[in-house]
Parts: C-alpha cells; structure tokens; sequence
C-alpha cells in the first residue's frame, strides 16, 4: 500500500511546486509593474511641482497693474483708452 501511494505523493508535491513557481513568477512580474509605475508617477509628481513653482513665480511676477494691462492686451485683445486700432481685412 505504501509503494502506491509513494508516486502519487510526489507528484502531488511536483504539482504543488510548480503551481508555486507559476505563483511566484506572477507575483514577481505584478510587483516589477508596480515599481514601474511609480517611478512614473514620481516623475509626474516632480514634473507638476516644477510647474507649480513656475505659476507661482508668474503669479508674484504679475501682482502689479503693468502685468495687468499686458494679459488683457494679449488675450483678450483690449487697448487703452485714447489707443487707435487698425484691422488689416486683407490677411
């Protein structure tokens, strides 16, 4: 009775050692992603702080009314008062 039981324990340890080897692979493959992404999104993070320091700095750059007149002069197309303007319709 022993000797049949013997080749069915081993292969029932094989089984389990290579269901365990497929488990580990997996484990180790969702864990490089992981890494991966992180590194992604530090570098994101690091990305936005820049820009966020950069708007920081054009925001106290901006504080005074010179600033001011100059946005609504390129955005929205406003002169000052007394200014002519002159439209070229043949562009």
């Amino acid at each position: 009775m022993k000797s049949r039981l013997a080749p069915i324990g081993g292969l029932l340890i094989a089984a389990l050692l290579i269901y365990a080897g497929i488990s580990l692979a997996q484990t180790v493959d969702s864990l490089k992603d992981a890494r991966d992404m992180t590194e992604l999104l530090k570098s994101d993070v690091a990305a936005e702080k820049d820009r966020i320091a950069e708007l920081e700095r054009k925001l106290r750059d901006s504080e005074g009314d010179e600033a001011c007149r100059e946005a609504a002069r390129d955005r929205l197309g406003l002169v000052d008062q007394g200014e002519i303007i002159f439209i070229d319709n043949y562009r």
